[in-house]
């Protein structure tokens, strides 16, 4: 299913400075509720954004986005690796 970008609201670097993960809220209107969608992008050229996070807003709002290595973020407490990995809440 593609995923409408929505609005960005944080964006944090790996460590090393070769990744990037972009949050976005997605208001989906009189479709649902409002969810989280995150994307790592190399900084490479030619990297694409890929999708490795969808969930529910937490109650304080804004993603809190964390890297414990230069391949495992941990975003609003849920780890994904984003070499291999992605989290949709509609899978649990």
């Amino acid at each position: 299913m593609l995923l409408p970008a929505g609005e960005l609201v944080i964006e944090s670097s790996s460590p090393s400075g070769d990744r990037l993960v972009r949050a976005y809220f997605i208001d989906p209107g009189a479709a649902g509720r409002t969810v989280v969608r995150a994307e790592v992008v190399g900084l490479d050229l030619g990297s694409k954004p890929r999708n490795i996070y969808l969930n529910e807003p937490s109650p304080h709002g804004v993603p809190r986005i964390t890297w414990k290595s230069d391949t495992v973020v941990v975003i609003d407490g849920i780890e994904v690796n984003v070499e291999a990995e992605n989290w949709d809440y509609r899978w649990r």
